[in-house]
């Protein structure tokens, strides 16, 4: 029969305790963060010249876009469904951390929206 040393055993129980520990924080911390970046939501609103969109965390304006991003003149956009696919991929890049989103002409391309 072997025995097993105190010392050895009570300095492993600390240890778990330790990583049971960092694992619950890594837990909460992740938590928290799935919770900041789900919460995002996009709203279009009807515009004088066209269409724009919102995107808003927890019923707080975050970006307000009345007009397409980055073209000169300031154009709104041209119907409802591209303010929402645009303001959806502003969205996305706000999720995966990317601030300020922006935008490039081909992203906009891609997206349907003609650009200078």
């Amino acid at each position: 029969m072997m025995k097993t040393n105190p010392i050895r055993q009570r300095a492993v129980g600390r240890w778990q305790w330790v990583i049971w520990l960092l694992a619950g924080g890594l837990l909460i911390a992740y938590g928290y963060h799935q919770q900041q970046t789900d919460e995002l939501a996009v709203t279009v609103f009807r515009t004088n010249a066209g269409w724009g969109y919102n995107v808003q965390r927890s019923r707080q304006i975050v970006i307000h876009q009345p007009v397409v991003p980055g073209q000169s003149g300031g154009a709104a956009f041209g119907s409802e469904a591209q303010a929402r696919r645009v303001g959806e991929c502003v969205a996305e890049k706000l999720r995966e951390g990317q601030f300020p989103p922006t935008l490039t002409q081909s992203e906009l391309q891609a997206l349907g929206i003609v650009t200078d």
